[in-house]
């Protein structure tokens, strides 16, 4: 059963506080690595995650199908998805209001508003219980992860073990299908006790951090569809896709369900939200200093890093970061140039746009909020 911090209580010890410790030191550890204040710790930093790993993935480039949980440091995962010519599947966060969404990019104008909670909600196709689904590959995030076992701790929310057995109950994966996911090299540990793991907790099969790709080669068995005793009457009224589905076998089998005995679950993580219209802030104005140019118009051959050789040739030693989506066979290559403080953004874009860089002339401009609070707007083609 889970105890108040989030973690889990197992036959006396005190697992939970362990993992409720390992995640308040990797959130640390972040705030003072990237210079951040809360709430944005737990916000999508692209250089965290091994996104670019991922997109060279064999299992990925082949995948038709990927489940991508909605939270925010996979969002680039969902753009990678449907940047791929994939369908996206995604649930609405928690499940708190419906059930998992299907994604084409054929129907979105704009890859980029679809990859977060209100752009699944507009460009979604909610799917039901008895849709005939195949999932090719899934992506969830971590906490941390043991590269030699495979052992994964979440959020403490349980809601990946519940997405998982929902759909091994929907006959839409198997123990074939791979579970991949992406964290930074510092959310590596080598000390989850296997022991303490639960029938439900799903391990993953293949880690992709910045640096490196990490098969597991896992032998922890996945969970086989969802334990009915292990879910409480409180966890079931968070869930109303659980409770409908809980009804629907109750009736259909005439026998009624186990269910876990009564808990006090954890409180849920706060999702930050945009402040209110006319308060003249948007979510980036804390960190407006870094700014940011966005780059189309990318050979799909180009690597990462001739990209950063080119801008370092043209626009100098004043970039932080480059993050791409490049990746070859693609038709859309797009990169985000985050700024060191004090740069020229007008000059660097200036040297940018309309250069040359393998067979492409390359495109740039300074990207900044809409007055709806949007960011990443779609260039318009010249």
């Amino acid at each position: 059963m889970r105890n108040g911090d989030g973690g889990w209580l197992i036959g006396g010890g005190c697992y939970g506080i362990t993992r409720l410790l390992l995640r308040w030191f990797l959130f640390g550890w972040r705030m003072a690595r990237y210079d951040l204040s809360f709430p944005f710790l737990l916000s999508s930093r692209n250089d965290w995650f091994g996104d670019d790993q991922l997109a060279s993935l064999p299992a990925f480039e082949t995948a038709r199908c990927v489940k991508v949980n909605p939270d925010t440091p996979q969002k680039q995962v969902r753009f990678l998805t449907l940047n791929g010519n994939k369908i996206l599947m995604t649930p609405q966060p928690r499940l708190r209001t419906g059930f998992f969404s299907i994604l084409e990019s054929s129907s979105i104008p704009y890859l980029p508003d679809a990859c977060t909670s209100a752009g699944v909600a507009k460009f979604g196709k909610p799917i039901s219980l008895d849709d005939k689904l195949k999932v090719d590959l899934i992506v969830i995030g971590s906490v941390a992860v043991d590269p030699k076992t495979g052992a994964r701790l979440g959020k403490g929310e349980g809601f990946a073990e519940l997405e998982y057995g929902i759909l091994r109950w929907m006959g839409a994966i198997d123990d074939s299908t791979l579970v991949v996911t992406t964290v930074h090299d510092q959310q590596l540990v080598d000390d989850i006790p296997l022991e303490k793991l639960l029938i439900h907790d799903v391990p993953v099969d293949i880690i992709c951090t910045p640096t490196q790709i990490i098969h597991t080669n896992t032998k922890i068995p996945k969970p086989k569809g969802i334990y009915w005793e292990k879910l409480s009457r409180q966890k079931l009224g968070q869930i109303r896709v659980l409770q409908d589905l809980k009804k629907r076998i109750e009736k259909e089998t005439g026998k009624t369900l186990p269910c876990a005995p009564d808990e006090v679950l954890p409180p849920l993580a706060v999702r930050q939200r945009p402040p209110p219209k006319g308060s003249g802030r948007t979510r980036n104005s804390v960190t407006a200093h870094k700014q940011t140019i966005f780059m189309w118009n990318l050979s799909p051959s180009t690597t990462k890093r001739e990209l950063e050789d080119h801008v370092a040739q043209l626009g100098g030693d004043f970039f932080l970061t480059v993050r791409t989506s490049l990746k070859p066979g693609n038709n859309r290559q797009l990169a985000w140039v985050t700024l060191k403080d004090g740069a020229d953004a007008g000059k660097i874009v200036k040297a940018l746009d309309q250069s040359t860089l393998g067979e492409m002339v390359v495109r740039a401009k300074v990207d900044e909020p809409t007055s709806a609070g949007k960011s990443h707007s779609q260039p318009q083609a010249k």
